[in-house]
């Protein structure tokens, strides 16, 4: 039951009664997902359990003993350390996957804009001088007389990449407890 409560989130154990309700048998619960857990309105919490050997009614909660662990998202079902660290890696992933395409095709976007009228060929040629450059497939980019650029975007620090790449690494260490 111990073993089920930390890998799986919970375990579970009917205690079955005799007449007299003294307990005559404990029967551990063979898989924590074939339990339901429901409570009525009054409050009461009653579980079904959908093993052979069990009850076909709902047994209260006084007849089970229920052993869970990070029972943080509902008072009445422990989560699996497994599914919780599994929902933690999704996320640290998802925040790297989207550091790695920034970083790729750069955090800063750009705006040029010039006092004088731009042509459409121009407009075409300094936008692909600007781009070799923040691709690095050149140095330097021409501009025409009077045109600026202006940086419309977040910086990478602004963004808070480091940031949040090193509470993925403090997130991993706790994981694994190092």
């Amino acid at each position: 039951m111990i073993s089920q409560a930390v890998g799986r989130g919970n375990g579970y154990a009917w205690i079955k009664r005799d007449a007299n309700y003294n307990p005559t048998v404990l029967k551990p619960v063979q898989n924590p997902d074939s339990v339901t857990i429901t409570e009525t309105s009054a409050g009461e919490v009653f579980y079904t359990i959908a093993e052979i050997g069990f009850p076909n009614a709902p047994i209260p909660a006084t007849d089970i003993l229920h052993f869970k662990s990070l029972a943080w998202q509902s008072p009445y079902k422990g989560l699996s350390p497994i599914q919780a660290h599994r929902e933690r890696f999704g996320i640290i992933m998802a925040a790297d996957k989207s550091a790695a395409t920034t970083y790729k095709t750069g955090t800063k976007k750009f705006l040029i804009k010039s006092d004088q009228n731009i042509s459409p060929n121009q407009q075409l040629n300094l936008k692909e001088s600007i781009e070799n450059v923040v691709n690095d497939s050149a140095v330097s980019a021409v501009m025409p007389a009077g045109a600026s650029v202006e940086t419309i975007s977040l910086s990478i620090a602004d963004a808070q990449y480091i940031e949040n790449a090193n509470l993925g690494v403090q997130e991993v260490g706790r994981i694994l407890g190092i």
